[in-house]
C-alpha cells in the first residue's frame, strides 16, 4: 500500500499530458473544485460503500472462503498520512484514467454514453480481478457509479474524493 503512490504519480502526469495535448487548453474533468463536487463525493461514497457492504455480505453468506487479501489498518500518524496520500493519489489516478480519459476518448470515437460507461467499468473491474470475483464485481458496480458521478458534472474531483474515502474506509477496516 505504501509504495503505490510512487507508481501512480508518474502515470497520473502522463494521463494529464494526454488529456491536454490535443485540447484547446481546457483540461477535461479538472476545473476548480466546486461545492457540488463535495455533494457528489458524499452521495457517491455512500452508494459505493453500501454496494460493497452488500456484496461482502452476500459473498460471506454464500461462500466460506479464507481472507487472502488482508490489509492491516495503519497505526500512527505517519502511516495514516501515507495511507491518506496513497488512497487519494490512487483514486485520482484511476478516476483520471477510467473516467476523464477513457470516457472522453470513447465519446470522441462516437461510442454512446451507456456503452462507454459499461466498457470503462469493465476495464476498471479487470484491474481489480486480484481481489477475486466478488471484488471484481464490486469494482464493476463502483465503476458504473463513479462514471455516472463523473458524467453529472464532468469533473473528476467528486468521484476521486469518493473513491479516496472508500479506499481509506477499507484501510481503516483492515480488510
Amino acid at each position: 500500500m505504501y509504495r503505490i503512490f510512487f507508481y501512480d504519480l508518474p502515470a497520473l502526469f502522463l494521463i494529464l499530458y494526454l488529456l491536454l495535448r490535443d485540447t484547446s487548453g481546457s483540461l477535461v474533468g479538472f476545473q476548480k473544485p466546486q461545492k457540488e463536487d463535495g455533494i457528489i463525493a458524499l452521495v457517491t461514497f455512500v452508494i459505493v460503500s453500501a454496494v460493497s457492504l452488500f456484496i461482502s455480505w452476500i459473498s460471506s453468506a454464500l461462500f466460506q472462503a479464507p481472507d487472502i487479501l488482508f490489509v492491516e489498518a495503519p497505526r500512527g500518524f505517519t502511516r495514516w498520512t501515507v495511507a491518506v496520500f496513497a488512497g487519494l493519489s490512487t483514486a485520482y489516478f484511476e478516476e483520471t484514467f477510467f473516467r476523464a480519459y477513457l470516457l472522453r476518448r470513447f465519446a470522441e470515437g462516437g461510442l454512446p454514453a451507456t456503452k462507454s460507461i459499461f466498457i470503462s467499468a469493465l476495464l476498471f473491474s479487470l484491474c481489480h480481478v486480484y481481489e477475486g470475483p466478488w471484488g471484481a464485481l464490486n469494482a464493476f458496480i463502483a465503476g458504473i457509479v463513479l462514471a455516472l458521478a463523473f458524467k453529472r458534472r464532468n469533473s473528476v474531483h467528486g468521484p476521486a474524493w469518493a473513491h479516496g474515502a472508500y479506499n481509506l474506509l477499507i484501510y481503516a477496516m483492515g480488510s
